[in-house]
């Protein structure tokens, strides 16, 4: 709920909010219906499928083609997001080209505050060295890398920065934007994977189809809570991985097993 609280606080406002819900329990509706009972200003579509395992590419392919607008931005229930999201994702938004963002990993302390209030604005008016004390910098992580998109997000700096500092990036579930057309052109995500590397395999299609990627990584970078992800599987997203290279090697652009069954 704080990640859908916070798109209720957008400068821009989403034309509509499209819930992917991967077959979880009656709490969810009950969270969404009261969501809406306050927002009534907000077009909030619930789309739940059954839970029969880790189908997270078919109900987001469920979602896409559900979906009115012209450009689809993807967000994960646990990446809660700033007030400039949207707008810093939708000033990259070219035609002929896909938007990717990142995140800043939370620590336990921080994600455990959050959720017990219920809103990441406390921790967002929280002074940039105070909050850098409650990140998660991982193995791969970088106070300097975490400094910058903390505190470039959302400024003319920032949107700079993703023009100078390009790296190949990879389409980021939790934080990516896409033209509804070109996902219906490449067939959606692969419903063939499970967890690991299911959306950066779609963004390798997207650019074989000839598109572009836009970074917004320092400009629109959101919030990632800490959990356990005992649902990963450390063979498989090798496997997947090895997936991609093919992918990227063939040039394919369609899936199969996508939004339309081949």
């Amino acid at each position: 709920m704080v990640t859908l609280q916070q798109l209720a606080r957008q400068s821009s406002l989403p034309d509509e909010i499209l819930i992917a819900d991967d077959g979880s329990g009656p709490e969810t509706s009950k969270a969404v219906e009261a969501f809406q009972a306050i927002h009534h200003n907000l077009n909030v579509f619930h789309i739940w499928h059954e839970d029969i395992g880790f189908d997270k590419c078919g109900v987001l392919n469920l979602a896409i083609e559900r979906a009115r607008s012209d450009y689809i931005l993807f967000l994960d229930d646990d990446c809660p997001c700033p007030s400039h999201f949207i707008a810093e994702h939708m000033k990259r938004a070219l035609f002929g080209s896909f938007t990717v963002g990142s995140s800043v990993r939370l620590n336990q302390g921080a994600t455990r505050a959050i959720l017990e209030e219920r809103d990441l604005n406390r921790f967002l008016k929280l002074s940039l060295f105070k909050k850098l004390r409650r990140f998660d910098y991982g193995a791969k992580g970088g106070r300097f890398k975490f400094f910058l998109r903390a505190a470039l997000s959302g400024r003319f700096v920032g949107r700079i920065l993703d023009r100078l500092y390009f790296v190949r990036g990879v389409l980021r579930g939790g934080n990516s934007g896409a033209w509804r057309q070109d996902l219906l052109e490449v067939n959606g995500f692969n419903e063939d994977l499970k967890h690991g590397h299911e959306d950066k395999e779609l963004g390798i299609r997207l650019t074989n189809l000839g598109l572009s990627l836009k970074q917004v990584r320092f400009a629109a970078s959101n919030y990632h809570l800490d959990h356990e992800r005992p649902y990963a599987d450390s063979e498989l997203r090798r496997k997947q991985n090895d997936h991609c290279r093919s992918v990227r090697r063939s040039g394919e652009s369609v899936c199969v097993n996508g939004i339309k069954k081949r």
